[in-house]
């Protein structure tokens, strides 16, 4: 596309006018086209080369671009040069000037693109270094519809503008729209623990972003001039298609309709021969490229339930936080995908199991950390952790060293996270304070103000059932809505929803059973052996003699770890005292899950996707006979 340039000056409460650049993309032969519009936040030597350079590229795939001049306060428009004085005046400035001002000015941007009459109503927002945070704090008006910023620095240290104080990290649950923040590993600008920060908070409050760390990248490695030897075309290549991406995805264009003759070339020559077009060709198949589980579609009411147990030891036998992480959510995600609705960890270790202790195990204790000291209380704590939503674990989740990583785990995605505009029957919240009217406020991740009768304590995380207008326009921005607390298994008894699942934690295999939760404890129970029979067989026989019929209330299946099962029963004095002396004998059935086994071991987290894999018969069964 052909660019035009032009700028326009726009008057600004904080002081001065403010000369925005504005890059406006051009298709010859159509004249009432429309373009989304992109602002683009420029590093702190305002609107150099390089940011123009940036800018022109953008257009030229059909976007206006706005990008401001953002020291309108204290100069002119010129851009600053890249050496020591110019790097000293835009360091000043950055933290001269009111973070309200900066809002302005992307107010203001915004504003202007979408009062031209070539935009198509939709803008996005782009920056890079003190831009990307600019391009952040943009997207917190709800108008972007996307951001994509670039290093953005002093999100993670709240130390933009005038105090450095700022409150971007805290307002994360205001951004509406879809985000990218894009990092070198080798920024010494934004370092590990400040982009772990920015992760977290970002996936804490249910936003939908992505989160991109290159490898070998450092601070700036998009700019092409004066970098230092930071300039990295490559990877600058590829970011730039991610941005592409995303504003493409949720922007989009309007031509409108064609008019005019042929355009007009300089130096053209008259084609000898037109060209010929091939017809398209087809082989006549046509592919469903849908996802029917994007949306869950309950069939009706369930009140039968499946539980898993498993020795928290597993986790004392990784060696290291990312490996204990890494583990913990692969269960996680296998409870989702199979709608598991329990889990029960409990104790397998003897006194004298000696475990892998990190040299750091005593500092990281004191700090609060249970990784290494207390397998139980991490592994509950990371479970309970991935399975809230994520607009609430701000809420019910304090900063903690055990969730320092879990920002980098896959998303459960399951019914019960909800995102702003998603409606279901039933919502999660977190009781947040009083309300004037009586009752209690609840959080929930929707605009509006929710509120139920009831006077329950804050920080008290609740069920509702919300009313049912909300399926046919949505809740706006500030509305009061009127909801009912219910119990946690209300969405799954009633409405057949996967609701997640609940941690249970006992000090031993004997409390899997006796410390039950479920009405009646566990009609039937699975163990888990390598010396037990073929799961096949017990499938087979199901429904008849032997098997696991076809009414079961609450199944459990228990698996080992390294040591087996039969380990938990030498560790469980309760249990021995029993006269139990062989641990197959306190479940209703012993089976072997992998016959035949490849490898001389199955890993706890491995049997536990096989285990649910090989009983997915048996609850399918369960289903039809609800």
């Amino acid at each position: 596309m052909l660019i035009e340039e032009s700028f326009k000056d726009v008057p600004t409460k904080a002081g001065g006018d403010m000369r925005v650049f504005l890059f406006h993309p051009t298709v010859p032969n159509y004249p009432k086209a429309k373009f989304p519009g992109v602002v683009v936040f420029s590093e702190i030597y305002q609107v150099t080369g390089p940011v123009a350079r940036f800018a022109r590229q953008i257009a030229g795939h059909g976007y206006i671009v706005a990008a401001p001049s953002s020291y309108h306060e204290f100069t002119g428009p010129e851009a600053l040069a890249y050496d020591g004085p110019g790097t000293d005046k835009g360091n000043d400035w950055k933290v001269a000037k009111e973070v309200s001002a900066y809002d302005e000015d992307a107010e203001l941007s915004t504003t202007l693109l979408l009062s031209l009459p070539t935009c198509n109503g939709r803008v996005g927002a782009t920056g890079m270094c003190l831009g990307g945070h600019l391009a952040y704090r943009c997207a917190l008006d709800s108008r972007i519809s996307a951001a994509v910023c670039y290093f953005a620095t002093d999100i993670h240290s709240h130390s933009l503008g005038k105090g450095k104080q700022d409150d971007s990290l805290q307002r994360a649950k205001d951004i509406k729209g879809e985000l990218v923040m894009i990092f070198g590993k080798k920024d010494n600008h934004v370092p590990p623990e400040g982009r772990d920060l920015i992760r977290k908070t970002l996936h804490d409050a249910g936003i939908t972003f992505s989160f991109y760390e290159v490898a070998w990248a450092q601070h700036a490695f998009i700019r092409d001039e004066l970098s230092k030897g930071r300039y990295d075309p490559g990877i600058t290549k590829i970011c730039f298609e991610m941005l592409l991406e995303v504003f493409n995805r949720t922007l989009r264009s309007d031509l409108g309709p064609r008019a005019g003759g042929e355009m007009e070339v300089e130096d053209r020559r008259k084609l000898e021969a037109k060209a010929q077009g091939a017809p398209q060709q087809t082989n006549g198949h046509s592919h469903d490229t849908s996802k029917p589980t994007a949306v869950f579609k309950p069939k009706q009411g369930r009140t039968h339930t499946l539980s898993i147990a498993l020795p928290s030891s597993i986790v004392a036998n990784c060696q290291t936080h990312d490996l204990k992480t890494s583990l913990i959510g692969t269960i996680a995600r296998a409870l989702a995908v199979f709608s598991v609705d329990e889990i029960v960890l409990f104790n397998d270790t003897l006194p004298s199991d000696t475990a892998h202790v990190s040299p750091h195990a005593a500092s990281d204790a004191a700090a609060g950390y249970t990784g290494f000291s207390d397998p139980h209380d991490f592994m509950a704590h990371l479970l309970s952790y991935l399975e809230t939503p994520p607009y609430l674990r701000r809420h019910l989740f304090p900063m903690h060293p055990n969730l320092r990583t879990a920002g980098t785990l896959p998303s459960l995605d399951i019914p019960s996270h909800l995102k702003a505009h998603e409606y279901c029957p039933f919502r999660e919240g977190v009781t947040v304070s009083a309300a004037e009217e009586g009752g209690t406020v609840v959080e929930c991740g929707l605009q509006g103000r929710v509120i139920i009768p009831d006077q329950v304590e804050a920080g008290t995380r609740v069920t509702l059932r919300l009313p049912g207008w909300l399926a046919e326009r949505g809740v706006r921005k500030g509305e009061v809505v009127e909801a009912e607390a219910v119990r946690p298994e209300t969405p799954r008894e009633e409405g057949g929803y996967y609701w997640g699942y609940s941690v249970r934690t006992t000090s031993g295999l004997a409390g899997v059973f006796t410390e039950a939760e479920v009405e009646g404890g566990y009609d039937v129970s699975v163990g888990t052996s390598e010396r037990g029979e073929e799961v096949r067989a017990l499938l087979e026989k199901s429904g008849g003699e032997g098997g696991l019929g076809k009414g079961w209330k609450h199944l459990v299946v228990v698996f080992g770890g390294v040591a087996g099962l039969e380990k938990a029963l030498d560790a469980d004095e309760d249990l021995k005292g029993t006269g139990v002396r062989d641990v197959s004998e306190v479940f209703d059935h012993w089976v072997n899950l992998v016959p035949g086994q490849g490898s001389r071991t199955i890993r706890t987290e491995e049997a536990v996707w096989l285990g649910l894999m090989g009983m997915r018969g048996v609850v399918e069964d369960r289903e039809r006979h609800r």
